[in-house]
């Protein structure tokens, strides 16, 4: 994963399987390893859940950075790298692209699913 990314994402609360490692929602069909799919879509409700204050399904600027753990400069220098279409929002796509690089940095093995013990490693980082 890119650096200025991974602080983007830090910045921004859309921190990847660290935050989801102790949360049995993220593996939605119950079969112990947590795939692509739910890791984005899990990433993207809690992506909404924080920032999204106006629930119109995107984060504005204005929404990034008052729901950042980061100073609003921070968001605004990753902003133009996030916001990948210039629509001014980070819409699900985007998000969704956040979330795969984050998931291709914790899947170790390269098995396309993010077992327990990935998970768990990446909550200790």
């Amino acid at each position: 994963m890119k650096p200025w990314l991974i602080a983007a994402l830090a910045a921004l609360s859309l921190a990847p399987a660290a935050a989801f490692a102790a949360d049995p929602v993220i593996d939605a069909n119950g079969d112990g390893k947590v795939s692509l799919n739910e890791y984005q879509t899990f990433s993207y409700q809690r992506s909404m859940q924080r920032a999204d204050t106006n629930h119109d399904g995107k984060i504005s600027k204005d929404e990034a950075k008052k729901s950042a753990n980061a100073p609003g400069p921070m968001v605004d220098m990753f902003w133009g790298r996030l916001d990948t279409n210039r629509d001014g929002f980070l819409t699900r796509t985007e998000l969704d692209i956040m979330a795969a690089d984050g998931f291709k940095r914790v899947d170790k093995d390269h098995d396309g699913f993010l077992s327990q013990a990935e998970l768990a490693a990446a909550r200790r980082r």
